[in-house]
């Protein structure tokens, strides 16, 4: 659209963009063609994607970012400079980490680049998509927002953000939306990209920090040659087996406790199940859990990383040996 091409006049030195819009409305087209134009102009582009379920920089279930110091004809061919692990496709639950992310990144983009620019997820439907759409626009504390707006369905969130400066743009007619089924092969497809050909790996836990789970700081003891483990966080308490635990032998076990509710992990049953990988605070890649033994204080993962980690970020999602999703745990399932 002609109103794309003017748009490129407007950017400065300095300037802070947050990009807006539904589904399939052209975010990450416009995106792609104003860091080429900003790039030919000699400028170097920061670039965050918070689109955790359809990333189009990092991983799957990442907030990504790039530095731009040249062009590219297809979004997925530029590269990624850091992320931050959510480790889900849905931002529901997320949305402190999702916010946090963005701002970290953005944080560490700043000296670097001349121009940062804020890709943001579709999710815009009801108050929930609303605050996060608010407060990563907050953190961010942009020059403008460009919104692709298909009949007014941003009003609702808009509405917050009328004391910053906004702009419309036109969703280009071509587009196709994309189906339910489209997008699972999309992340899959990614999936592949950051996991296919990877090695498996055997880590001591003793040299590693878990986060976004209590896994490891649970108590585990071994009764009548059964693996177990509890945690209490105030609110519940967590009962971990390694493996089936016969109902007799569990009875026994949480007999006598002072226990009103309580969730149940089998972590035989987290096989699979999507990790974020880090050394030193810098995100090195994702990764898949392939056994967790609390008692040998070993970690199995499958990772194409070559250093080792010394924090493991627990994710949502648990696929299959094909890379197919199978599962989604709850946000908080893990602690």
């Amino acid at each position: 659209p002609n109103e794309w091409k003017k748009s490129l006049d407007e950017y400065i030195d300095g300037d802070k963009i947050v990009i807006i819009g539904g589904v399939d409305v052209g975010k990450s087209g416009y995106t792609l063609y104003t860091v080429n134009n900003l790039v030919k102009k000699g400028f170097k582009v920061g670039l965050i994607d918070t689109d955790i379920g359809q990333s189009d920089i990092g991983p799957p279930g990442t907030v990504g970012s790039s530095l731009i110091t040249s062009q590219y004809i297809n979004y997925h061919e530029i590269p990624l400079y850091n992320a931050y692990f959510i480790g889900d496709k849905m931002p529901t639950g997320h949305l402190l980490q999702i916010v946090v992310g963005t701002y970290r990144l953005a944080k560490e983009l700043k000296d670097i680049c001349d121009i940062l620019i804020v890709n943001t997820s579709g999710y815009i439907k009801g108050g929930i998509a609303r605050a996060l759409k608010q407060f990563i626009v907050e953190v961010i504390e942009p020059t403008r927002i460009y919104v692709l707006d298909r009949d007014y369905e941003m009003g609702h969130i808009i509405d917050f953000l009328k004391r910053y400066n906004i702009r419309f743009l036109p969703i280009p007619k071509a587009l196709k939306p994309k189906r339910i089924w489209e997008r699972r092969e999309y992340r899959n497809y990614y999936l592949k990209k950051f996991i296919e050909g990877a090695k498996e790996l055997t880590l001591k836990t003793s040299n590693i920090f878990f986060d976004q789970t209590i896994l490891d700081k649970a108590c585990y003891r071994i009764y009548k040659g059964y693996i177990y483990g509890l945690y209490e966080d105030g609110d519940r308490t967590y009962y971990i087996t390694y493996g089936v635990i016969p109902r007799e032998i569990t009875n026994e076990i949480l007999k006598g406790l002072d226990i009103d509710r309580y969730t149940y992990i089998d972590l035989k049953r987290l096989r699979g199940l999507l990790l974020g990988l880090y050394r030193d605070g810098r995100f090195l890649n994702i990764g898949l859990l392939l056994d967790y033994n609390p008692i040998e204080a070993e970690i199995k993962i499958l990772t194409k990383i070559s250093v080792e980690p010394n924090e493991i970020r627990f994710g949502y999602l648990i696929v299959d040996s094909e890379f197919n999703e199978v599962m989604r745990l709850r946000p908080g399932f893990l602690g």
